[in-house]
């Protein structure tokens, strides 16, 4: 599993409502109601009576996955090239035709059960026994993943409570059942040694996946059973098997077209030219706006919510080795080539971190080059390895930065590794400040290790990360011994938090808009869509699915390249939903250390359902007008909302000529006046795109190309900082 399609399907659970634990037919659907995080999770996994006795088993398999998996996978990935590792995956997943071919023949999926006869029989002699897939990019004969666990599904058979063994991917009462009969008709489990090369084989090339996906959650339990419930509800409805159906007759219509167009050409016959690609109009500069105007054509279709979504494909470019996998010591991708820090901890704290990417040795016959730094913020809830902290850093790092990536200060690794008094997170002059103190202990840091000198500095951040920076910037001068910034580039800042919580409110109140049937149709389609736009072949797929272009690709037309299959409501549901993790994970680290007055339930450590859904029930407004205050009894609540802007600080941006803005009008978390407000504080320091909401334009080449040139160190004529 790639890291995208865990993001991916964690924003799809978001909306899953109904389907397991109350078949679709019986769903209540009750319209404008709002359903909280738990009560997604509840009504699509059923309850978690057991959940003591499943976090216990959860954590023998986490233990492993930790310490053991990891052991044996940096040397059976080293010694094992990716491509074999890959072979023997296909042989093993081509041994368990019996029980696919099984489970759908019960399931009634007739063409599944042909189509996976055919691929046994196809990859068994041709693909040498099954180590090559042929069958699937050959004649488009894919595997339906049917297992019993489904079939039973089919037949009505209720989930029962969730039930989670070590090493296993089911989490419920019948998968688990189902997972013995698919072992029974496993061809491998009658082949001496043959289950052990499997378990190996599957728990390395899992081992990434999930890595990523629990190393950034406050509860491992919690993020792996709401990725399965997802993944499994996909599966269910076998939505990849039929996308890849559909996608290869598609381009297979398409080839046969241009044949036939080519066949009659050369016979001389008049043809009529193919239907011309769409051309999207050059978005006009809004009238008033004075900052310079960045025009991509077709980044303004759809809502700006539907568009703030496309930051999903802002994603490191080179974060795939194709000759190793990354536990080999071999591997050479993105996140390989980086380092994860260590800070020195304060007292009974966690140990601050961050992650650095040192740009190699340069040649000692070449130029000397200037020494550059990127320091990264990431938004909400972002940690150092987030997707768009991790794209950004790259990008940065292919112009010669070193760079170095950070959690956001409304994270909850970053409260754990705080100061004494565990504080709420949200008042931005105490964030930034605290933000700052990390930036400065980690250039202490890099400059005793040697990785610096002194070097440019850029300090960059997106979104909440980019308030964070610009409040940093009006603290410090570039003359500044322990930080010294010679460059901010904010990349869609909110200006007035009130806006910006109230828009995240509303945006998660989107998810009354559906039924538990609509929610469940709409987001598996989304969901298995951006699976099979992972998993197929390019060449296949393009046609219908989104792929992002590989690195050094030409430029595309990155609307087209980008658009998601998602309705404005669905699109509004997912940012807000989204969103409310991060609060749900601060409140959740807080009230472990000193309970909340909010929270009725104590923190436990084997049974923590009921406090979520009282965590869940807390939105951004009741946050910020109610228990953020407390923090600060000495200070106003009004005072307290307007410091946290950027116009409490109006004059010390405009005054700064080391700041940097890309920002989009139709941000949803601006009103008209936070635009004329952007627009008259930084001038001609401001790049306005033409569109992507929030963080949206990221996708976009040119918008990248335009951070690349924001970045880039002042000419020797501009003005220092005073």
């Amino acid at each position: 599993m790639k890291k995208l399609l865990l993001s991916l399907l964690g924003a799809c659970f978001m909306l899953l409502a109904g389907g397991c634990a109350v078949p679709l037919s019986e769903a209540p659907g009750t319209p404008g109601t709002v359903m909280n995080l738990s009560e997604l999770e509840d009504q699509v996994g059923g309850d978690d009576p057991i959940e003591g006795a499943n976090r216990v088993m959860f954590a023998v398999t986490d233990f492993c996955m930790d310490y053991i998996v990891d052991f044996i996978g940096r040397i059976y990935c080293t010694i094992l090239p990716r491509p074999v590792i890959d072979v023997i995956d296909n042989a093993c997943l081509n041994l368990e035709f019996p029980a696919r071919v099984i489970s759908c023949l019960l399931s009634a999926e007739w063409r599944g059960a042909g189509d996976e006869t055919v691929r046994f029989f196809a990859n068994s002699i041709i693909g040498l026994g099954g180590f090559f897939d042929v069958a699937a990019p050959w004649w488009g004969f894919y595997s339906t993943e049917s297992n019993f666990g489904q079939a039973f599904a089919t037949w009505g058979i209720d989930p029962g409570c969730t039930l989670t063994l070590p090493f296993s991917r089911a989490v419920n009462v019948r998968d688990t059942v189902g997972l013995l009969f698919d072992t029974i008709f496993d061809a491998k489990s009658y082949i001496p040694y043959c289950g052990y090369v499997t378990t190996i084989n599957r728990l390395v090339v899992a081992h990434r996946g999930y890595i990523e996906l629990v190393e950034g959650s406050d509860d491992r339990y919690k993020s792996y059973r709401q990725l399965m419930l997802a993944y499994r509800e996909i599966q269910q409805r076998k939505f990849v098997y039929h996308a890849h159906n559909a996608a290869y007759a598609e381009a297979k219509a398409a080839r046969r077209e241009a044949e036939e167009r080519a066949e009659a050409v050369a016979r001389g016959e008049e043809v009529p030219p193919p239907p011309a690609p769409k051309v999207h109009p050059v978005p006009p500069r809004p009238a008033g706006l004075k900052g310079e105007w960045l025009a991509v054509p077709g980044l303004d279709e759809g809502t700006a919510a539907q568009q703030s979504l496309l930051s999903l494909h802002f994603r490191p470019r080179g974060d795939d080795d194709f000759w190793y996998y990354r536990l080999s010591f071999f591997n050479r991708d993105f996140v390989r080539r980086g380092s994860l820090r260590r800070l020195a901890a304060q007292a009974g704290r966690t140990r601050p971190r961050y992650s650095f990417w040192k740009q190699p040795d340069p040649d000692p016959e070449a130029p000397p080059r200037r020494e550059k730094l990127a320091l990264i913020l990431p938004g909400i809830g972002g940690a150092w390895n987030a997707a768009s902290a991790l794209a950004l850093a790259e990008l940065l790092y292919r112009e010669g930065y070193d760079v170095a990536t950070f959690d956001s200060a409304f994270h909850w690794h970053f409260l754990e590794s705080s100061g004494a008094n565990l504080r709420l997170p949200g008042f931005l002059p105490e964030d930034a400040a605290a933000v700052k103190m990390r930036l400065v202990s980690a250039l202490e840091d890099l400059r005793e290790r040697g990785d610096v000198k002194d070097p440019y500095i850029l300090l960059a951040g997106y979104s909440m990360g980019a308030m964070h920076a610009l409040k940093i910037a009006s603290t410090t001068r570039s003359s500044d011994g322990g930080l010294k910034i010679d460059r901010v580039l904010a990349i869609n800042p909110p200006a007035d938090l009130r806006h910006a919580l109230e828009r995240a409110d509303s945006f998660a109140r989107k998810s009354g808009a559906f039924s538990a049937r609509e929610a469940v149709d709409r987001l598996v389609e989304f969901g298995g869509r951006m699976i099979a736009a992972r998993s197929a072949d390019a060449d296949v797929l393009s046609k219908r699915l989104v792929i992002p272009p590989p690195l050094g690709a030409p430029d595309a037309p990155d609307p087209e390249r980008y658009r998601l299959p998602l309705g404005p409501d669905e699109a509004e549901s997912i940012v807000g939903l989204n969103l409310n993790i991060s609060l749900r994970d601060v409140l959740l680290t807080v009230h472990r250390e000193r309970p909340l007055p909010e929270l009725e339930t104590p923190f436990k450590l084997l049974n923590r359902n009921k406090l979520y859904r009282e965590i869940d029930a807390i939105d951004f407004r009741n946050y910020a007008l109610k228990i953020l205050p407390r923090e600060y009894p000495q200070i106003p609540l009004e005072d307290l909302l307007r410091m946290s802007g950027l116009r409490s600080f109006a004059p010390a941006l405009a005054a700064d000529p080391r700041l940097r803005v890309i920002h989009s009008p139709n941000d949803p978390l601006l009103t008209d006046d936070d635009v004329k407000f952007l627009d008259r504080t930084f001038d001609k320091r401001i790049c306005w795109v033409s569109g992507g909401g929030h963080l949206g334009s990221l996708c976009a080449d040119a918008v990248q190309k335009k951070i690349i040139e924001l970045a880039a160190p002042p000419e020797p004529a501009e003005t220092p900082a005073p």
